[in-house]
């Protein structure tokens, strides 16, 4: 048996960490749940160790045989160790694997990741973690939604987002975070605790009589 630590590279330039495992003639990939975040400082570089070495310690274990008995991650493992980014990512590829998610629906959450991405990179956020998620956080990215992203549209380009995209793009958001709260990754949703003027409201259409 050989067992190899490969990483493989993510959209928002992280890293996720997996198990090459060959044997028997037979080749296998084992996902761990860990990524390499960029080290820009003593609190990323301190992640990526510690990231790297429960790698390390479950490739010893797969050497060992001892798969079965393997401990899963806790969710607050993972939370403090998955970047939003990657979360986001990997609900997006849950929903397009599903097969029962519209196109349409499948390009809106993408549409919701970019603009994330658009802010947190503005703001030096793009390590942040589920752990590290609050109201200061989606207080600043609904801020941004509303006057701080251009569209990058060919027909729009350049302009603040429709009141009803902006609408659309924060319940997505919200629809998310409900999800991963579900399964207990994290232990609140952050939008929860902003109040009606804080989120972007539904416009009011009005109608010919």
């Amino acid at each position: 048996m050989s067992i190899e630590i490969r990483t493989r590279n993510l959209r928002n330039g992280n890293k996720s960490l997996y198990l090459d495992i060959y044997e028997n003639g037979k080749r296998r990939y084992e996902t761990l749940n860990l990524y390499l975040v960029p080290e820009i400082d003593d609190d990323t570089k301190r992640q990526n160790k510690n990231a790297m070495a429960k790698a390390v310690a479950v490739k010893s274990e797969r050497m060992l045989g001892i798969e079965a008995e393997a401990k899963p991650l806790t969710n607050k493992e993972i939370a403090a160790s998955k970047t939003l980014l990657d979360a986001i990512d990997e609900y997006i590829s849950e929903k397009e694997a599903a097969g029962n998610y519209s196109k349409s629906g499948i390009r809106n959450i993408k549409q919701m990741r970019h603009i994330m991405s658009r802010y947190m990179e503005r703001n030096h956020l793009t390590s942040t973690r589920l752990l590290e998620l609050d109201k200061k956080f989606v207080l600043g990215y609904v801020d941004f939604l509303r006057k701080g992203y251009l569209s990058e549209s060919s027909c729009n380009n350049g302009e603040i987002l429709a009141p009803s995209t902006q609408h659309m793009i924060q319940n997505i958001f919200n629809t998310f975070l409900k999800a991963i709260h579900r399964r207990g990754t994290i232990p609140s949703n952050p939008m929860d605790r902003l109040d009606s003027r804080e989120r972007i409201a539904k416009p009011i259409v009005m109608r010919d009589a």
